[in-house]
């Protein structure tokens, strides 16, 4: 019977190649790895959406078909689109929705005790509000109520119309320091204020510093939600931060 060496083992070259493939095969395996895990990101915050418009229509039904508003009994409002009145996010969580729904999945850093109780009138949530007192946006840009909305244009004084199927009241909060497109060292990723690290969820490759957003999700006054590639998305604030959907 032939025997073998016990003590036989891989050769240097022969563990360098090995460990050669199994890099090579976790840099193709990474990326799809990661593009599922953002992919199931978006699935999850599209569910957060959808639940957090059951129960903005579930509080406009009881207040009058009023939209939850950003700004408080005192007439106080926040800086940021995301700055909503303590008694109203208690309003909402009372119709037995929880703290996550209003909260992307993509950037869960934001979802945590500090921004959740950061001032004794204010909570600092995950997306954007255009509604009643929402700081910073432009009067086209805000849905109080739900239902259709005529607006004009203050170049050309025509008039038109949005629908409740083409109103947003809430979007992913995608923000930047800056109100141009480009990266610019973390104009969406690194965007600071009374606390520091915030950044758009969603965002596509490049740089650490300089990534753009893919997109972000969008909830319509009739409650459908959708995603919405970054090229089709404006800036909607007239100061800083600024707020694209």
């Amino acid at each position: 019977m032939k025997k073998y060496d016990l003590k036989s083992g891989f050769t240097l070259i022969e563990l360098l190649v090995v460990i050669a493939i199994i890099a090579i095969l976790a840099g193709m395996l990474l990326p799809a790895l990661s593009k599922a895990k953002e992919k199931a990101k978006r699935t999850k915050c599209l569910s957060s959406l959808r639940q957090l418009g059951i129960a903005s229509h579930m509080y406009a039904d009881d207040n009058n078909n009023h939209l939850p508003p950003m700004v408080n009994n005192q007439n106080q409002v926040g800086n940021w689109s995301w700055d909503m009145p303590q008694t109203v996010v208690s309003n909402l969580l009372g119709y037995g929705f929880d703290r996550n729904i209003l909260y992307c999945p993509s950037f869960a850093k934001q979802n945590n005790d500090t921004l959740w109780n950061f001032t004794s009138q204010f909570k600092v949530l995950g997306y954007a509000f255009a509604t009643k007192g929402s700081p910073g946006l432009a009067q086209s840009n805000i849905f109080e109520r739900i239902q259709l909305k005529t607006v004009t244009d203050n170049r050309s004084g025509a008039t038109y119309t949005i629908g409740i199927s083409e109103g947003i009241f809430v979007a992913d909060a995608t923000l930047s320091n800056r109100k141009d497109r480009e990266g610019h060292g973390g104009n969406f990723s690194k965007v600071d204020g009374g606390w520091k690290g915030h950044s758009s969820p969603h965002l596509a490759g490049g740089g650490a510093q300089d990534r753009l957003p893919a997109g972000g999700n969008a909830l319509y006054l009739d409650a459908h939600v959708a995603w919405k590639p970054f090229s089709q998305m404006h800036q909607r604030r007239t100061r800083g931060p600024f707020f694209w959907w």
